[in-house]
């Protein structure tokens, strides 16, 4: 069972994530220590004790490397379809019966209610196609492909 996210701030303030769960918070880190060896040219013993340092943080923690890349873990959420629920993921949302993106920058906020805060309850900031408008959306009541 895929539980663990990792959301990834490049050093132009991007905010991405692997789009496949990992199983857990320790593969998550791995997968880490190769984007800063891929991406950032850090040596693979560096980029492993960064990841141990990440591996032994809560979940939800926010890990700045010293090459602009930060890096946070989350437990995965799953739209109605199970895909996980990722920056920019385009989804549908079934209240209003229109598509819409899961919004970047909410991945990376420590805040109580934000995704990996203390009272976070699946709540996802969600922007419209067409107009761009912004709404709390349930995240189990999104899903990537329309069913009728």
């Amino acid at each position: 069972m895929a539980d663990c996210i990792l959301i990834r701030r490049l050093p132009g303030g991007e905010i991405t994530a692997h789009t496949t769960p990992f199983v857990s918070a320790r593969a998550a880190a791995r997968a880490a220590a190769r984007v800063l060896h891929d991406n950032a040219g850090v040596w693979v013993g560096d980029g492993q004790k960064f990841a141990d340092a990440l591996a032994a943080q809560p979940l939800g923690t926010v890990l700045d490397h010293p090459s602009g890349y930060d890096f946070r873990t989350l437990r995965a959420d799953f739209t109605a379809d199970g895909v996980a629920i990722t920056p920019g993921l385009r989804v549908f949302n079934y209240y209003d019966r229109q598509w819409g993106t899961v919004c970047r920058h909410q991945f990376m906020r420590t805040a109580p209610l934000a995704p990996g805060g203390r009272f976070f309850k699946g709540w996802y900031d969600v922007a419209r196609e067409g107009d761009g408008s912004v709404s709390m959306l349930n995240g189990e009541r999104l899903a990537v492909r329309v069913r009728p």
